[in-house]
């Protein structure tokens, strides 16, 4: 009588231990697949609003290899904000994306306003050393008003 008790249980837990199924994903590290690329800074741009307001940067980063090379278009607080690569591509950085969005091709300038998000804008170069620290926008103003007198904008 016992055994016929202890039976469908036994049975009920046999069917329930053989059913279950178990999955097994494997996932490599998106470090050991992708390619770095290096790339030394090499030149930077102002970038102004058609309001002639600050609105960013954009460093070029030189790679030996020209087809590598590229251009990173940031804020006035020097974060990256998105890329424009060697065969004019813009990419913009998008929060909680693995990777960014592309957003157009063309020249240098519409790409930035594209990733900016602006009409209109003009780039003016400016000394390199200028962006190799972070320095706040007001800053970056002052430097703009006390080379306002220049005769040559891309000072």
């Amino acid at each position: 009588m016992l055994i016929r008790s202890i039976l469908p249980t036994c049975a009920l837990a046999i069917c329930l231990a053989t059913t279950g199924c178990r999955t097994i994903e494997r996932k490599s590290p998106i470090a050991a697949t992708a390619e770095m690329r290096v790339g030394l800074p090499a030149r930077a741009w102002e970038v102004v609003s058609g309001e002639r307001e600050l609105v960013g940067l954009v460093v070029l980063f030189e790679n030996p290899r020209p087809a590598e090379s590229h251009y990173m278009v940031r804020n006035v607080w020097h974060q990256d904000l998105g890329l424009i690569d060697s065969l004019g591509r813009s990419y913009r950085y998008l929060p909680h994306h693995r990777e960014p969005a592309w957003v157009g091709s063309g020249t240098i300038v519409r790409g930035v306003e594209r990733i900016l998000g602006l009409e209109d804008c003009q780039l003016f170069e400016m000394p390199f050393r200028e962006t190799r620290h972070a320095t706040s926008p007001g800053e970056l103003e002052q430097r703009r008003a006390d080379r306002a007198g220049s005769a040559d904008p891309a000072l």
